[in-house]
């Protein structure tokens, strides 16, 4: 199953996330603690503990960047004070499950995000990044075999009129959990808004007059009308057997 494209918005996330090391206090001693520290393979496991996650980095009371990746459950908690303090709590979230190319994790160690030292001296071979990458696009599972964010309170969704795809945020987790694309011509289509009933959502396209049907079990678009001109607000009647579709 083919998950979603995110929107390009994580790259505003600069590398502040990985804001430096103290090189000082690094120590050596890497520990992955059975079951794979909470991640799906022991390969994975060890690739974040060997690199990331040691004294001084990211693991601790105080990880760096606010981003701790000592155990699984730590690193899908994201980051927070990403900013230094300039913005309070300001931080996100740094795996997206199904998708390598918008997770910020991979981004970075494939060098897609400038370093901060001492981030310049980590290099991870291309087995390493390969495994990561895997990791993700197969769901970024828990050594379960379960992927994250699959059945939260409530989901909230955002509309990215800038990169034509709409965030999942998960209501729980306070994290992006995924991206939707409705970037379905080459001129920008610019998501307006979002209305969700009966494990679906309906999306407005204001640019492109669309209005989509889109399964929310693996974000999938199964219905469209077009020539809607303006496609702005939507409603939905309480029988659910009609939506209305404002001319914005």
């Amino acid at each position: 199953m083919k998950k979603i494209i995110l929107n390009g918005i994580f790259l505003s996330f600069t590398s502040l996330l990985f804001v430096s090391c103290d090189t000082n206090n690094v120590v050596t001693e890497h520990i992955v603690v059975k079951p794979n520290n909470g991640f799906e393979t022991v390969e994975v496991a060890e690739i974040f503990a060997k690199n990331c996650a040691t004294s001084g980095c990211h693991m601790g009371n105080s990880p760096a960047g606010g981003l701790s990746i000592s155990n699984y459950s730590e690193l899908l908690k994201g980051t927070t004070n990403r900013s230094n303090g300039t913005v309070p709590n300001y931080g996100g979230e740094d795996v997206i499950a199904f998708n390598s190319i918008k997770s910020f994790v991979y981004q970075f160690i494939t060098n897609n995000v400038t370093p901060i030292a001492p981030h310049d001296g980590i290099s991870l071979t291309q087995e390493q990044i390969n495994a990561i990458k895997t990791w993700i696009d197969d769901g970024a599972k828990d050594f379960n075999k379960n992927s994250p964010f699959q059945n939260p309170t409530y989901r909230v969704y955002v509309c990215n009129q800038g990169s034509d795809a709409v965030s999942v945020i998960d209501g729980d987790a306070k994290v992006v959990s995924a991206i939707i694309n409705v970037d379905l011509l080459q001129t920008p289509d610019k998501p307006h808004m979002v209305k969700e009933r009966d494990g679906f959502i309906y999306v407005s396209l204001i640019s492109t007059g669309k209005f989509l049907k889109i399964r929310t079990s693996d974000y999938t678009v199964v219905g469209e009308v077009s020539g809607i001109a303006k496609a702005g607000m939507i409603h939905i009647s309480p029988d659910g057997t009609k939506a209305y579709v404002s001319r914005s």
